[in-house]
Order: structure tokens, then C-alpha cells, then sequence
């Protein structure tokens, strides 16, 4: 998980801040983890929720994560 946070911080390093709050939720229910996001695929839409959970928290000045 290092390398994939170090690519995150390094990603996002110049994007502008959203200014204010922003809450950001993440979808766990079972429908996220039924299929993989293709035939040869082992990565599930859950998994690219978080990951744009996490980009969006990093760019947001503040920022409230929930998962539901």
C-alpha cells in the first residue's frame, strides 16, 4: 500500500485544493463486489471507489469520508 499511496501524493501534488467541505462517501454494498470490472479483471468497482475516495480527499481542504 506504500507505493500506491507515494503515487497518490505525488499525483495530486499540483491539483488545486477544493475550497470548503466536502463530503465524500464510498459504496461497500454487496452490488459493488458481485463482478470485477471485466472478464480479466480481479478488481472490483469497490476498489476504484476507494481509490477516487482517497484522490478526492486529498484534494479537498476539508473533507469528511464516510462508507456506507
Amino acid at each position: 500500500m506504500g507505493a500506491l499511496e507515494t503515487a497518490m501524493d505525488l499525483s495530486c501534488a499540483n491539483l488545486p485544493k477544493l475550497p470548503g467541505y466536502t463530503a465524500i462517501c464510498s459504496d461497500h454494498s454487496g452490488s459493488m463486489t458481485v463482478t470485477p470490472i471485466s472478464a480479466k479483471s480481479s478488481i472490483y468497482p469497490r476498489d476504484i471507489a476507494d481509490i477516487l475516495a482517497g484522490i478526492a480527499d486529498k484534494i479537498c481542504e476539508r473533507s469528511i469520508s464516510v462508507i456506507f
